[in-house]
């Protein structure tokens, strides 16, 4: 007999919302990333802010990342003209 095989391990195809394992809803996933976020971003502002260097987070979601980042920028440049 082989001991060093592994066992094989069944999971059920879909949980409670019908969605297979490990996935999440929409709006779990919206959570999880917000979340995530703000635990990031608190961490760069404290380590800006105890160097005493001027910061201010920005959290911005999109399917277009790229064009997201030019646009938050341009509207900061607008805030501070």
């Amino acid at each position: 007999m082989d001991l060093s095989a592994r066992p094989a391990v069944v999971q059920p195809a879909a949980d409670d919302d019908l969605l297979p394992v490990g996935y999440v809803t929409p709006e779990q996933h919206e959570a999880l990333i917000k979340a995530a976020t703000r635990k990031h971003l608190a961490l760069i502002e404290d380590a800006a802010r105890a160097a005493g260097v001027p910061v201010d987070v920005v959290s911005v979601t999109s399917e277009y990342p790229a064009e997201s980042i030019i646009a938050t920028g341009r509207i900061a440049r607008n805030r501070s003209s």
